[in-house]
């Protein structure tokens, strides 16, 4: 008979047919006062109660009490009390149930008045679930993901977790402390294409720190899951591989310097004509320009106590990396020789007049290279004539040594001579060391030099002084001496030579003999003494 009541009740509020089928737990209170309160068979098995039919009276206290985060409530605290009550509905209200044998369970609950046509509130519905395995589960990430932080923070990454929306979401300490110089804090922002290259590029990315610092970041990307929230997102790995990277740069540099160190050189030597040396260079990918102006570096060494084997691997370390440097500043194809650093720098067909300073700009870029590689040492440049394409490579190089040797006897002090301010000397270049010029040297200055050797005195000096300085007064500024000396030693150069030294055309052989003779002395130090 009770049953009975209870299925009239049920049925008065329109819920008989479907109440004991609902698939999850749910209770309702038959009248606005929750004096009477019904439970479906889930319900009442989860809250462990007796049951013959699965439908309960609510007179004796439930076997069961309910809190929240530890404190047991009240019944007007309760979510079906609250619905009949004050008409409130309660969604998603997580609470612990603990029954009679002790045992915890984390339940969500869900409560909402039911009103009659006249809105008035005739009974109460409450439907909750147990969420026990998800809140255990969600402690165990939880857990799980402060170990996680602890060894993501301590491994030596860059490491990112971004949500769907590509926000980051966690970075761990590697991550902030590469990316917050110049980016700030990375929390909350944009992973992709501001942080980390797109995820359809991954591999290899380049960065320039605020320092002009270069480091390269190997990344690598993994779509995820979260195993409780099932939020989606992307974690993202990425590893400094800037030495390795270095590394291979560095032998990949270091075979093609050689390669082309060894294909110039032949060159040089004559071992290719031009057309095979365009024919191998075109093969290899190297492309020469129209126009381009031969350069070799000189780098005189200095006295070093180190280990000949350590200064000689340390120096042609330093020559390499110089080598790449220049490449890379001004253009051209810097390769080494027996006798230096060769360098052939493209120039535009517009300044190929060189009526101008492009020469001039791209020396002083060089030099400023060279003595930054090696400040201790003292760096000369000669610069040769224009060359075509493909170069022709033996006379350029020529005149760049002869701009350099010849520069180093005329222009003192300089730290780069070009051929083509020789001049007249430029006519010397082919015969300055042969047995033609050596008897000219003597025909013209013997006497001189013969008497400087005897007594130990410089005429010589003093006649080219003569010959180049235009005025008595310019001759003793140069050599610091009276007048009256300048002219004193006048006459008696001529008595020596046995002419006069005021006719143009005995100025000219003289003054050519002169620098015949420091040219021939550079060569050889010891000429004037043969």
């Amino acid at each position: 008979m009770q049953e009975m009541n209870i299925l009239q009740k049920l049925e008065k509020i329109g819920l008989s047919m479907i109440f004991e089928f609902i698939p999850g737990k749910a209770c309702v209170s038959t009248d606005p006062s929750c004096t009477e309160i019904i439970y479906n068979s889930a319900a009442a098995q989860f809250l462990e109660m007796a049951s013959c039919t699965g439908l309960f009276l609510a007179g004796a206290r439930p076997p069961y009490k309910i809190f929240r985060r530890g404190r047991e409530l009240a019944p007007a605290e309760l979510p079906l009390q609250r619905a009949a009550w004050l008409g409130e509905e309660i969604l998603g209200d997580e609470l612990e149930v603990v029954c009679l044998n002790g045992l915890k369970k984390h339940t969500l609950w869900n409560a909402r008045p039911l009103r009659d046509h006249q809105r008035n509130i005739i009974a109460a519905l409450c439907t909750f679930e147990d969420i026990t395995d998800k809140k255990r589960l969600a402690e165990e990430v939880r857990c799980n993901e402060k170990k996680y932080r602890l060894l993501l923070n301590n491994i030596p990454g860059l490491v990112f977790w971004s949500n769907k929306a590509g926000q980051i979401e966690f970075a761990n300490e590697s991550a902030g402390k590469f990316f917050r110089p110049w980016l700030g804090n990375p929390q909350n922002r944009p992973l992709l294409d501001i942080v980390t290259p797109t995820v359809d590029q991954p591999g290899i990315h380049e960065y320039r720190l605020p320092n002009g610092q270069q480091v390269w970041i190997q990344w690598m990307f993994r779509k995820y899951a979260h195993p409780v929230t099932q939020a989606s997102g992307l974690l993202s790995v990425g590893f400094d591989i800037t030495s390795l990277y270095r590394t291979n740069q560095a032998i990949s540099l270091d075979y093609e310097l050689r390669y082309r160190t060894d294909l110039f050189n032949k060159a040089l030597r004559g071992e290719l004509n031009r057309q095979e040396l365009r024919e191998i260079a075109c093969r290899s990918g190297i492309v020469f320009p129209d126009s381009s102006l031969l350069h070799i570096i000189r780098i005189r060494e200095v006295a070093d106590e180190r280990q000949p084997e350590v200064r000689r691997e340390q120096y042609q370390a330093r020559l390499d990396r110089l080598i790449f440097d220049i490449s890379r500043r001004t253009s051209g194809i810097a390769w080494q020789s027996a006798d230096g650093i060769i360098i052939l720098i493209p120039v535009p067909h517009a300044k190929a007049s060189l009526n101008g300073s492009p020469a001039d700009e791209t020396a002083e870029i060089l030099l400023a290279l060279t003595r930054k590689a090696f400040p201790d040492n003292k760096v000369l440049i000669g610069i040769g004539g224009l060359t075509g394409n493909p170069p022709d490579l033996i006379p350029a190089y020529q005149q760049a040594v002869f701009a350099l040797r010849a520069g180093l006897v005329t222009e003192q002090g300089k730290p780069f001579y070009r051929w083509q301010d020789l001049g007249i000397l430029q006519l010397m270049a082919s015969c300055c060391d042969s047995e033609l010029t050596h008897t000219f040297i003597q025909t013209e200055l013997g006497a001189l030099l013969a008497y400087d050797k005897i007594r130990a005195s410089s005429l010589v000096d003093t006649l080219e002084q003569i010959l180049t300085a235009g005025s008595v007064a310019a001759i003793t500024r140069q050599l610091h001496i009276h007048e009256k000396t300048v002219l004193f030693r006048k006459r008696k150069i001529e008595q020596v030579l046995g002419t006069s030294i005021d006719n143009y055309a005995k100025k000219l052989n003289l003054l050519m003999a002169i620098r015949l003779l420091r040219l021939h002395s550079g060569a050889n130090s010891e000429y004037q003494h043969k």
